[in-house]
């Protein structure tokens, strides 16, 4: 292995972030994507890499990707595509990243700071976020056609905002964007993280975080307190397993458990099955099985995936994959028989130019066939990265087309600021929407005296309907430590004609092992329950802590 890193290093002229070896490429998986290589190589020098990376392709796929922070404003995040993983950087589409973290938060409740993403106050929101968005666990989607229901569920595990129709990727229920959790990531070290806050009037909550070689998990309990609803307590539980990974086979399993308020629930499990070959291909099957209750709906739902992959020396991937589902459930208008035929394919160019194309089939015997598909390509040319994506769904409600467009570009001169610019069309029918997005991002330390570290990201987006109503929404986020042990925040967003949210917070690290934190979520005093819909109206005071054990 020594010997392949000397000779990416050589190929590639050193070039910074750009060189192949600093975009780690021997962390791709036999099942996943590869970090995309952005350095320009001669004929010479790319069929002498392509020559060596084949000749040893099995060492090379045999590692797992991971996250990758290196790369900045957290787009070395790992995404995970129908059979496939990539980093963030390299998708040109609408994508939020949510970890996780000390605070304790609902469904809902993290989604109200972002963007371009559904309205914070419950309000009906326009363009494709008229209706509600689609839910992924591991791949698997929510079965029932609204997912309002979940909003109240504790946040537990990380979670993947998908800003656009990702129909061609999770089904006709993720035609108005797509929320996808998924459970810790395994690892070699043993890691667990437990934390407990409460706030006014009792609200409370727990959550722990454990990880090793065969398991991650995440479960999550709060108990809530809310005009609406009045006292609430529910649960969630996320993880994945391990049971077997060599050469040749990977084995593995994972389960969502959540109880939720008025005996909503949800419980999904699957297990999955790699069997790779030493030729970069690999068949995956994924069989899986879930019930849910929502209101007066209950479904019961068995199903599997059936993926083949194949990498081309880390350059060029294709997936094509099969599913079917049958549900049992009359009473939620979903009994029947379900399938689909896919197909990904994610790309690098040998140079500064990514794509990535998925097409989906969906059938039933309840609905018409839908065709969906995601389109996407991004270039760097010195300091600016030119992107534009085109994905179109068929809402599974309305029967109608939603589509989505962007084209623009971000400028990124240096690791520490950048901006970012696009034209954004948006169609559900025949109501369109024309505008664009904005967003700044910085992440300098020591930019002021007494100032050790700096964060800053701010968006805008502007929305124009047929009629020439125009529609802002505006947010941001400041992140301020003047010592290496505490950190300081503010969050807000607005949107047209609505009140504005603001969360503040202070968060001190006592030692290595223990955190504590303070926070005033809806400073504004909005008259309800925001951001999460279980707490008190107004503005809560909330306080906890949180202790690390390696």
């Amino acid at each position: 292995m020594p010997s392949l890193v000397w000779l990416l290093r050589l190929l590639s002229n050193q070039r910074g972030r750009n060189s192949v070896v600093e975009c780690h490429l021997p962390k791709v998986d036999a099942v996943g994507s590869n970090p995309i290589a952005r350095s320009n190589f001669s004929l010479f020098s790319s069929v002498a890499l392509i020559s060596t990376l084949i000749s040893l392709m099995p060492a090379v796929l045999l590692a797992q990707l991971t996250a990758d922070e290196t790369i900045p404003f957290g787009r070395g995040n790992v995404i995970e595509l129908p059979g496939s993983l990539t980093y963030l950087d390299d998708l040109p589409h609408a994508i939020d990243y949510v970890a996780s973290d000390f605070q304790s938060h609902t469904i809902g409740g993290i989604q109200v700071p972002l963007v371009g993403w559904t309205d914070p106050l419950g309000q009906s929101a326009l363009g494709i976020h008229a209706s509600s968005p689609g839910v992924v666990f591991e791949g698997i989607p929510y079965p029932l056609n609204t997912t309002a229901s979940l909003n109240l569920l504790p946040f537990s595990g990380d979670a993947e905002v998908f800003n656009f129709p990702t129909s061609a990727w999770w089904g006709s229920k993720a035609s108005n964007g797509s929320i996808q959790f998924t459970a810790p990531e395994e690892q070699s070290k043993t890691f667990d993280s437990f934390s407990v806050s409460g706030g006014s009037q009792a609200i409370f909550s727990m959550e722990d975080q454990f990880k090793n070689s065969f398991v991650g998990l995440d479960a999550n309990y709060r108990h809530g307190n809310s005009p609406v609803l009045g006292q609430t307590d529910q649960f969630n539980f996320i993880s994945k397993e391990s049971w077997i990974k060599n050469d040749d086979v990977n084995f593995g399993s994972g389960f969502l458990g959540t109880q939720g308020y008025a005996g909503d629930y949800w419980y999904s499990t699957y297990l999955n099955v790699d069997i790779k070959s030493p030729n970069f291909q690999t068949l995956q099957f994924k069989p899986y099985f879930q019930t849910v209750q929502a209101g007066s709906q209950s479904v019961q739902e068995v199903g599997g995936f059936l993926n083949y992959l194949f990498n081309l020396a880390g350059l060029a991937e294709s997936h094509l994959g099969l599913g079917f589902n049958s549900d049992g459930s009359s009473s939620a208008g979903l009994a029947g028989t379900h399938s689909f035929l896919q197909s990904t394919n994610l790309v690098d160019v040998l140079g500064d130019v990514t794509m990535d194309a998925a097409f989906r089939w969906d059938f039933s015997s309840s609905a018409n066939t839908a065709f969906s598909t995601i389109l996407g390509i991004q270039g760097t040319v010195d300091s600016f990265v030119f992107m534009g994506d085109y994905d179109k769904a068929v809402s599974p409600i309305t029967f109608q087309d939603v589509q989505r467009a962007d084209l623009g570009f971000r400028f990124q001169p240096n690791d520490s600021w950048n901006g970012t610019l696009k034209y954004v069309l948006e169609q559900v029918g025949t109501s369109a929407y024309n505008g664009a997005q904005g967003q700044l991002q910085m992440n300098t330390y020591s930019p002021l005296p007494f100032v050790n570290h700096l964060q800053i990201n701010l968006e805008e987006q502007v929305l124009v309907d047929q009629n020439s109503t125009t529609f802002y929404d505006s947010g941001g986020t400041l992140k301020i430590s003047f010592a290496r042990f505490d950190e300081w925040w503010l969050t807000g967003r607005c949107l047209s004609g609505e009140a504005v949210f603001l969360e503040s917070g202070l968060a001190c690290a006592i030692s290595k092992e223990l955190k504590v934190y303070g926070s005033v979520e809806n400073i504004a005093g909005i008259a309800g329950s925001v951001p999460d819909f279980d707490q008190p109206a107004g503005t809560v005071l909330s306080a906890g802590f949180q202790g690390t054990f390696y």
